[in-house]
């Protein structure tokens, strides 16, 4: 006995719908922890890498302060040693710590979400030859991804202790791909000159489980 077979059209329809699908589902997740779903989807095909920039070291400075005065607090000795970094111009994390700013409204209290976007650590990117300075992983022990976002986040945003640069202060084709949890990113890139706001948010969008930092052009 012959077995029925599907017209090969309706088999195709079918893989497309099954695609389709997939993809919803990987935007919809994208969008849910604050990333930037297209700038994701190119990461898959993007060949570029970063070129052998300055590093940005103020920058990194400026998001290991913010990460730290919202998981540790202003009294945390990550905070005070965070000052005046190898390669870049005077900078000191305490600096940016402030009672009326912390969450006890005491000094070593924490700032994050809405206290952190209000008073937000700043840098600045130097201009290079290769149009600003290297952002790279291997300065930011704490987080696993850099990842792009097209804006700067909310107070429960982001993936857990992800570092979100704005896409748009990325120079084009200098990422440098990077495997990371449920997500593609970057192990460095260079962020254009100009001056920085970064900020911590209270949570991700994963719960209490760790917070993503947000770099925002000024």
């Amino acid at each position: 006995m012959l077995k029925a077979q599907l017209p090969i059209g309706t088999i195709i329809a079918l893989l497309l719908v099954v695609a389709f699908i997939a993809i919803m589902a990987f935007i919809f997740l994208k969008f849910s922890s604050g990333a930037n779903p297209l700038s994701d989807l190119l990461s898959l095909f993007n060949t570029g890498s970063t070129p052998n920039a300055p590093d940005a070291a103020v920058l990194e400075s400026a998001i290991q302060c913010s990460f730290y005065r919202c998981t540790e607090g202003c009294a945390s000795d990550n905070v005070k040693k965070l000052k005046n970094p190898t390669g870049g111009a005077p900078f000191d994390c305490s600096s940016f710590c402030n009672a009326s700013w912390t969450d006890t409204g005491k000094s070593d209290g924490k700032i994050c979400g809405d206290n952190s976007k209000n008073h937000p650590v700043t840098a600045d990117v130097l201009q290079t030859t290769f149009n600003g300075e290297k952002l790279s992983l291997s300065n930011v022990s704490f987080s696993p991804c850099i990842g792009e976002s097209t804006s700067c986040g909310s107070p429960a945003s982001g993936r857990p202790k992800f570092i979100y640069v704005e896409i748009n202060s990325v120079a084009s084709n200098t990422e440098t791909k990077k495997s990371c949890m449920y997500s593609s990113g970057f192990q460095s890139l260079i962020v254009t000159s100009g001056t920085y706001n970064i900020w911590t948010t209270s949570k991700s969008f994963l719960g209490d489980t760790g917070q993503a930092t947000y770099v925002c052009g000024v």
